[in-house]
């Protein structure tokens, strides 16, 4: 769905006019603009968004911290938040199918990395850095939902100078939000490593060396 979309389906919600470009001189198209980018960052920090997810190989660059780390990598422009950090791996031959354990299995054993000054520092040679990506993606239904609602509530005094629906508006797109949160967490496996005990793993029926 386009920006412009995005807006027109904000302004059904305020019974506003349409808006034909993103440069047109118009109150509404003025008064979106002023807060979507905020939106649209806000809402990529809502949760860790599984559409956002990108993992990329890290270009080397000098490393300034040597005494701390033993490799420097520039951090992708596009990242908005940093995941985690993967190295080199053989290609899998035996994985279990299923269980109680951490998936992916490298995910039980995060790697070190921090990040500073837009580099990544880490010990680990030709890095994969796991990151949600800012830009290049499609809003969910539910997410888009949460959006246009968040838009027309910041709008809705600019627009129509009216406060009792601003505050409709701000209800509508708080359960909106927490909407699509949940269903995100819902679809999402689970991903956070964890202990498993050797009777989790006895009652799972998976063999020690799993």
């Amino acid at each position: 769905m386009t920006t412009v979309a995005l807006y027109n389906q904000a302004m059904v919600e305020l019974a506003a006019p349409a808006i034909a470009s993103l440069n047109e001189p118009s109150t509404e198209a003025r008064a979106c603009n002023a807060v979507a980018f905020v939106i649209m960052e806000e809402l990529l920090d809502w949760t860790d968004w599984h559409w956002t997810e990108t993992y990329q190989v890290l270009a080397g660059v000098p490393n300034d911290r040597p005494a701390e780390w033993l490799f420097a990598y520039a951090l992708p422009a596009d990242c908005a938040a940093p995941l985690a950090v993967r190295g080199v791996d053989a290609a899998a031959s035996n994985l279990p199918l299923g269980g109680p354990g951490t998936f992916p299995v490298q995910a039980a054993m995060p790697l070190a990395f921090t990040i500073s000054n837009g580099k990544v520092y880490t010990n680990v040679e030709t890095a994969t850095l796991v990151y949600n990506r800012s830009a290049n993606f499609l809003l969910p239904a539910l997410v888009a939902r949460a959006y246009v609602l968040e838009l027309a509530a910041r709008t809705c005094y600019t627009i129509k100078k009216d406060r009792k629906l601003k505050n409709e508006l701000r209800q509508e797109a708080a359960f909106a939000k927490a909407e699509a949160i949940s269903d995100e967490q819902n679809k999402r496996p689970r991903q956070q490593p964890r202990h498993i005990s050797d009777a989790e793993y006895a009652r799972a029926g998976i063999m020690e060396e799993f």
